[in-house]
C-alpha cells in the first residue's frame, strides 16, 4: 500500500483518468444500485465506486479505491464515528481521506461541498481527486414500487 504523502502525489499528478460508461447495477438480494469505474493513467489498480439506496434522496455515496482500499470518499448523510485520536459522532456531510496513523477510519466534515444533488457531487468529487471523466454522469434508476 502507498503512503499518504505517495497517494497525496498521485493524486495531485492529474494523470488520472476514467474513460468509461456510467452503468448501475442492482446487487443482488441488495436493495441498492452500484456502479465501478476503472481509473487509468498509472500503475496502480485504482477504481471508483459509487453506490446508491434508490429509496433515500442522499443514499449514494462515492468511494475511490486504491488496490482494494478507501484512500477517498464522500458521504451526503449518514453517520460516522470517528474512534481515533478521540471518540467523536459525524452526522450528516462527511468526507473520508486515507492517513498513515488510521488508514480510512476518521472522517471530517467538509465546507467545500457546491451540492449534494448527486451529479454536482460527482464531479466535485472527481475534480477533489484530480480525475478527468471523459462520460456523462448517468442518474441512478428510479425507485419503482415492488422492486425490491
Amino acid at each position: 500500500m502507498l503512503s499518504e504523502e505517495e497517494i497525496d502525489d498521485l493524486l495531485q499528478s492529474r494523470t488520472l483518468y476514467i474513460n468509461g460508461e456510467i452503468r448501475w447495477k442492482q446487487k443482488s438480494n441488495q436493495q441498492y444500485f452500484e456502479f465501478r469505474l476503472k481509473v487509468s493513467g498509472c500503475d496502480h489498480d485504482i477504481e471508483l465506486v459509487c453506490t446508491k439506496n434508490p429509496l433515500l434522496e442522499k443514499g449514494y455515496s462515492f468511494a475511490l479505491l486504491l488496490e482494494g482500499k478507501r484512500i477517498r470518499g464522500f458521504d451526503p448523510d449518514g453517520r460516522h464515528l470517528n474512534r481515533f485520536p478521540k471518540r467523536e459522532q459525524i452526522v450528516g456531510i462527511h468526507k473520508h481521506k486515507w492517513t498513515d496513523d488510521y488508514e480510512d477510519s476518521n472522517a471530517y466534515v467538509p465546507n467545500d461541498i457546491p451540492s449534494t444533488e448527486i451529479s454536482a457531487a460527482f464531479y466535485a468529487f472527481l475534480n477533489e481527486c484530480n480525475i478527468r471523466f471523459d462520460g456523462t454522469f448517468v442518474p441512478p434508476p428510479v425507485f419503482q414500487p415492488g422492486l425490491f
